[in-house]
Parts: structure tokens; sequence; C-alpha cells
């Protein structure tokens, strides 16, 4: 009996992803169509906000190389890749809204000042995990009776409602991503908020709901990642998409794991390029390149193409993109297919460079050169992961702390005017000097938050700057390329 009901679970869970991906593809891909400008915000909390921090200190520029530590809240910033080697030339960039410990009643707090102010052409917005205060869980004379939770439900809901309403007012499109999950059976040190995961799905469903009253597409995290995660775990009850049961870590591919469920579900799966050549010199498919100037020369097959995006750079690292979403044959494919070449092996020189040795065989199925690092496309594409996923990441964490976090720990400090560098710093030093009269020690998050806060407004201006040099190198990476290729037949 429990193995049919694991297997009709199974079932269900693959019907059910089946029909996600079917419902919403054709819905979002009229929000993918991104403009030559587009300013694309993700509002939500931590998941989407991440951290920066060992021991409570602030990430300083002379630490900028250390990697010891994990940064989270990534999924953004690996979209953030995808768009600008996918489309270069366009100025489409991805701005961090996340407020840790946020709740999207919070979101409407900082509407005008944080949200409004970044100027967004179209946004996420990804609220949940606060909202049903999955902390209650961890007791069981704390957890809410039926009456609290309907409720909470019923404030998400309004609190959404306005949220978007606030938005699309501004002419910004919307569009809404479920809770993740909260994992309540991996075998992990985090004590376990019991039940919490079955309320959660409730606000997947509100979400979703909401999406189809206000007509705002609708990416669906949870349902893939339970089915990941159940999956996983039934080989080892240790592991978890998360690293305390409620944030993805990067360490099993949270982030990139989120990342490709908004650009698989966004439709954004069309190939780098897809080239089919016979070996006799014609072009028997071409899809997103154009072909110049096709000669075969005995051994020798040239040509030259004009290509228009560039492979997202795959690290062995990228645990999320190669093990646990088909990221490479769905949404990275640069596909170059020669059919009947005569046995035997060839070398392939892209821009005079070799770049690899295929088997007439592999030709003949096609070769996915995105993951390829001797190209000159992957090697264009590698140098900008570091600038979006590091420099980008870590920048974007100051300004979160400067714009929004400093503003909820200074809650308390009277006449602080945040258009005011000045001001905040007094703000902050009164905060200190008060703690330190009522005996109480700055730690942790807290302490993370202040002594960023005290490093970034010293640095504001240059900050922002940094941020807008990332922006305009991105905007600036050529539209189109042309790359001349000759695929030699070896013989000995």
């Amino acid at each position: 009996m429990e193995l049919q009901l694991a297997i009709r679970k199974k079932l269900f869970i693959y019907l059910y992803l089946s029909l996600v991906s079917f419902l919403v593809s054709e819905e979002l891909r009229t929000f993918s169509k991104f403009e030559k400008h587009d300013t694309i915000g993700f509002i939500g909390d931590s998941i989407t906000q991440g951290v920066a921090m060992k021991n409570g200190k602030a990430w300083t520029d002379e630490k900028r190389c250390d990697r010891s530590v994990e940064l989270s809240g990534l999924y953004h910033q690996y979209i953030q890749l995808f768009l600008s080697t996918r489309f270069p030339g366009k100025d489409l960039w991805t701005v961090n809204l996340g407020h840790a410990g946020g709740k999207s009643s919070d979101a409407l707090t900082r509407l005008e000042y944080d949200i409004l102010s970044s100027k967004l052409d179209k946004s996420f917005v990804h609220f949940g995990m606060n909202d049903f205060r999955y902390f209650l869980y961890l007791d069981s004379k704390t957890t809410p009776p039926k009456k609290k939770k309907m409720h909470m439900q019923r404030e998400y809901m309004q609190n959404m409602k306005t949220l978007v309403g606030g938005l699309v007012e501004k002419g910004i499109q919307v569009c809404l991503l479920s809770p993740t999950i909260y994992d309540e059976e991996a075998r992990l040190s985090t004590k376990v908020a019991k039940n919490a995961n079955a309320e959660l799905s409730n606000y997947v469903g509100l979400s979703q709901n909401l999406s189809k009253e206000l007509n705002t597409p609708f990416v669906n995290f949870y349902a893939p990642m339970l089915a990941l995660t159940q999956g996983q775990q039934r080989n080892n009850p240790a592991w978890s998409i998360t690293k305390d049961r409620v944030h993805p870590t990067e360490r099993n591919g949270g982030g990139q794991f989120m990342a490709y469920q908004v650009l698989k579900q966004l439709g954004l799966d069309e190939p780098v390029y897809d080239l089919s050549l016979s070996w006799s010199g014609k072009v028997l498919k071409k899809e997103k390149a154009n072909l110049v100037d096709l000669t075969n020369l005995a051994d020798s097959l040239l040509f030259s193409t004009i290509e228009t995006a560039l492979p997202f750079p795959i690290l062995k690292t990228d645990i999320g993109f190669k093990k646990y979403v088909p990221f490479q044959q769905e949404l990275n494919r640069q596909i170059l297919r020669v059919l009947e070449a005569p046995a035997g092996e060839y070398d392939l020189y892209i821009d005079k460079t070799l770049v690899g040795r295929y088997s007439s065989g592999e030709l003949g199925n096609g070769v996915n050169l995105s993951a390829n690092k001797k190209t000159p496309q992957y090697k264009m594409s590698h140098k900008l992961r570091d600038l979006v996923l590091f420099d980008k990441s870590v920048l974007e964490q100051r300004v979160r702390v400067m714009k929004n976090n400093i503003r909820f720990v200074l809650k308390d400090i009277k006449g602080v005017d945040w258009q005011d560098v000045s001001s905040v710093l007094d703000g902050i030093a009164r905060f200190k000097k008060a703690k330190k009269k009522q005996g109480q020690k700055i730690s942790g998050w807290q302490h993370y938050l202040v002594s960023t806060a005290e490093y970034s407004f010293g640095k504001h201006e240059q900050i922002l700057k940094e941020l807008q040099e990332i922006r305009q190198k991105l905007a600036k990476l050529p539209k189109v390329r042309m790359h001349s290729y000759r695929l030699e037949r070896v013989t000995n």
C-alpha cells in the first residue's frame, strides 16, 4: 500500500509539473518580451535579498576575494547573467529589492521610498514564507489556531493585492512567484517547525489564485522544489535544497534551481544557436545565427557565422544547473550539427583557435558547444560571471542595507533624515550608544547591518557609481559578433 501511495504521489507531482509548464509558458512569453531598456525588480524577503555575512561583519572591499562566505539569494543574479548573455546589447538590469525578515505588509511600507524609487519596468514579487510566520510552528504552544490562520491568509491576500495594484498603477508589469518550500523532512540540526510546509502550501494556492484574479503571470517554485527534495531524500535523508529548512543553499544549487524555474516558465528556451550543415556544404537549419561563406574543401568545412547570443558560462561547481535541472539541454543550447561527414575524427577551430576534437558520429548527433571553455563565445561570457554573481551581488547587498534595512534597525531612533548621510550615521551612533548604555551587545545579523551601513555610507556615491558602471558594461556588449569556423578532418 505504501509503495502504491508513493507511486501515485510521484505520478501526481509529475502530472502537476507538466500541467504547470503547459499552462504558464504561453502566458509568460508576453512578460518575457524585454525592451531595449528594462529595469527588472525582484521584490521579496530574505530569500530574495540574501546575505553576505561572516561572523556578523561587513564584507569590505579589502576582502572581496574572500569566497569562503556563501552568497545566497542569487537566483535573480543568475537571471541577470542569463539575460546579459542571451540578449547582449540590450540594457536589461535586475535590481535586488529583497528585505530580510520582510512580509508583504513590509513591502507596502517601503513601496514609495524603496521599490517605486527604483524606476522599474517589470517586477517579480515573492512573499509567503514570513507571512504565514513559520517560526510559530517551532512550538506546538504557539502554532496558530485555524481561525488565526484564516485571518493571516486574508491579510496576505489583501497586502498582495494592494502591492500589485500599486505597481500596476505605475505601469510596472508584475509576475508573481510562489513561495519556496519549508523543508520539514531533512535530517538537519535546525529545529523543525512541524506542519509548517502544509500551511505554506496554502499560500502557494493563494498566490496562484491571486495571479488569475489580477491577470498577472505566475511562476511556481513550490511544486518542482518539493518534487526534487522528495526525490533526493529517498537516497539521502540529510539532503536539502535549503541550508536551514527555509533559505535555499548554493551548496545544493538552490539559487540555480530557482533561476531555471523562472527562465523555463518564462519560455526563454530559445537556443544560443542551432546550426545543421551537410558536409557537402549545404545549410540544413539555422536558428539564431546567420551563415556566410560556407565552403567544402575536401577534408575541411569552412564557414562564418553572425551570432546574436552568448552561452551561459557553466562551471563544474554549478551543481544546480548540472545535476538537478536540464539547464544545458533546454536553456543553453549552442548546437553545431554536421551530417554526412565521412567516418573519422575532426578538429574544430573557431577564430583560428582549436576548441575540440569530435567524431563524425558526435557531429552528426549535434555538439553542444555551450560548455566548451575554449570557445571565444564562452570566454567572453565567462568574463561577466564574477562581475554579476560577485561584484554586483555584494554591491547590491550594501545598497539594500543603506536604502532599506538600516531603517528597520533605527526605527526607534527619532529625527533621522534618510536623505542625509550624516544624519543616518548620527542615528547609528545614537543607536550604538543607547545599546551600550542598556548593557546590550549588538551581534549577529544586527551587527552585520550596522557595520555594513557604517562602511557603505562612507562610500555611498562610489557604490552607486560602481553599480552603474556594471550596468553600462553589460549594456555595451556587442549585439552581434562574427566568428569563423573550420572543421578539419584528422588524417594520420
